[in-house]
């Protein structure tokens, strides 16, 4: 079950780089919302907004914030800030995104999973996908074979 609401900001409440808390003004009162300027540009008092209220219809422990979901008096694309990232997040939803993770060759980290590692002696294999799992069992069983011969 989603609970959806239009609102409009009547208050910018707090503002940092990355997000907005916003009093928002609903058919049926108030309430506050979190707006993520990842996804669209900040937001200015009046505006109106497509919200998912349905964590404080719920009395879920989200500190009793909504979020927003989209600027409807905006013509925006709400491409904000483009990676060349191919980690979905939220994926076979409405509302998936791509991210750059740290082990993808266009990371400013990727060297850091370029070079062996280890840990306190003890080789450590890091795999990207879960589905890696069987290509790394099936070396160390090969491995396993070849310390047992000598």
């Amino acid at each position: 079950m989603v609970f959806w609401g239009k609102g409009k900001v009547i208050q910018i409440l707090e503002e940092t780089g990355q997000s907005q808390v916003l009093k928002v003004q609903y058919s049926d009162g108030e309430g506050v919302a979190i707006h993520y300027l990842e996804f669209f540009p900040a937001l200015q008092i009046g505006d109106q907004i497509w919200v998912n209220r349905t964590a404080t219809f719920l009395q879920l422990g989200t500190g009793g914030y909504d979020y927003v979901l989209s600027i409807l008096n905006h013509n925006e694309n709400g491409v904000v800030k483009q990676t060349n990232g191919h980690i979905m997040k939220l994926r076979y939803t409405p509302l998936q995104f791509s991210v750059l993770s740290c082990e993808e060759q266009g990371s400013e980290y990727h060297h850091i999973f370029t070079k062996p590692r280890m840990l306190q002696g003890l080789p450590v294999m890091i795999g990207e996908l879960h589905s890696m799992l069987p290509i790394v069992v099936t070396i160390l069983r090969q491995l396993e074979k070849k310390v047992k011969k000598d």
